[in-house]
């Protein structure tokens, strides 16, 4: 499993090998150059990411937003502890994120609900409030998951918003659950001898894709809502394959492939079976945690192949690659989201 505060790398250059059964990456900017954006007028929806950031001299990550190409940074939510994957339900009105309580973890590797880790880790959830990304807040911020002295690390909500769903180490091992966004009705999905993580919905709703480390790596895998009819989706020996994340189409599977002896690891591509997989980024670095934009022309990530970790923004082919901000401390787990803010 990757860090919460993840390793510092700081390697530049490309790595230009192709596994068997891959694509070629295409071609990407150098690993230290920034690109300046290009900002685009847009209407409707205003298009937004929602990441974590911790400045250097701060012990706890915090909830931000800004836009995709940077700009209007606003803090939108604090904690006490590490604060974790914030994801925007898809109505646009409630925001979860997962956090640490001051003092009450005694490790920081748990990449985001992954295979290890301790203390008591809980879920959060807030109403989103605002008129714009300049004002955008929470408000009514509560933690669901509180009676449970285990490590609660909510990671999706189901397609339709009504449910939120987690990984947790309640049962001894990591498996899947929903509930819902005020903590009851919890339900498992997952009950197997090994452990799984980072869990997402196909949009229709009918498959969860998620990470397990059954055959001794991480590989990607698929089961039906109901639990039944397990698929698992790459066979990678000696690589740990994390974070999926399906496209707004239904028809392909984002993921981070990391080699952690050496805290490296691409963004990869592949469709929702398995096939065709094509590798997106190439740098000796961690390029981790993508998360496609609506429109599903472009992907946003983290990678320190700067020195240290930052939200950086491709082209949904691999070209294109922007970062979007230098923080000398960490920005992390972003995701791309509309939100349709209220006429003022």
């Amino acid at each position: 499993a990757t860090s919460e505060s993840t390793a510092d790398a700081g390697a530049t250059g490309t790595a230009a090998v192709v596994l068997p059964g891959e694509t070629p990456t295409p071609e990407e900017a150098t690993a230290t150059e920034v690109v300046e954006p290009t900002a685009t007028a847009t209407t409707g929806p205003t298009p937004v990411i929602i990441y974590t950031s911790r400045l250097p001299d701060q012990h706890s990550p915090q909830i931000y937003a800004m836009g995709t190409d940077g700009s209007n940074v606003v803090q939108i939510a604090d904690a006490s502890g590490h604060s974790w994957r914030p994801q925007v339900s898809p109505d646009g009105t409630l925001l979860f994120f997962s956090s640490v309580a001051g003092g009450q973890h005694t490790q920081h590797d748990v990449a985001g609900g992954g295979f290890s880790g301790s203390g008591n880790h809980d879920v959060y959830v807030a109403n989103l409030t605002g008129t714009s990304l300049a004002d955008l807040n929470n408000a009514n911020l509560t933690n669901v998951t509180a009676g449970q002295t285990s490590w609660d690390n909510a990671w999706a909500w189901t397609p339709d918003g009504t449910r939120i769903t987690f990984t947790s180490d309640r049962t001894g091992n990591w498996e899947i659950f929903t509930m819902l966004p005020d903590g009851s009705d919890i339900v498992q999905i997952t009950n197997t001898e090994s452990n799984e993580g980072w869990p997402v919905w196909t949009p229709d709703g009918a498959h969860l894709i998620y990470s397990s480390d059954e055959t001794g790596d991480s590989e990607i895998y698929m089961v039906n809502a109901d639990g039944t009819d397990v698929r698992r989706l790459t066979d990678r020996p000696g690589y740990e394959d994390l974070f999926p994340e399906v496209s707004p189409d239904g028809t392909l599977i984002l993921f981070s492939s990391q080699v952690t002896s050496v805290s490296e690891g691409d963004i990869y591509v592949m469709d929702l079976d398995g096939n065709n997989l094509t590798r997106l980024t190439s740098t000796a670095a961690l390029n981790n945690i993508p998360s496609w934009c609506p429109g599903q022309d472009q992907i946003v990530f983290s990678s320190d192949r700067s020195g240290n970790e930052d939200v950086w923004i491709m082209n949904s082919d691999g070209s294109g690659q922007v970062r979007l901000t230098e923080n000398p401390g960490e920005d992390t787990t972003p995701t791309c989201m509309y939100l349709q803010f209220p006429e003022p």
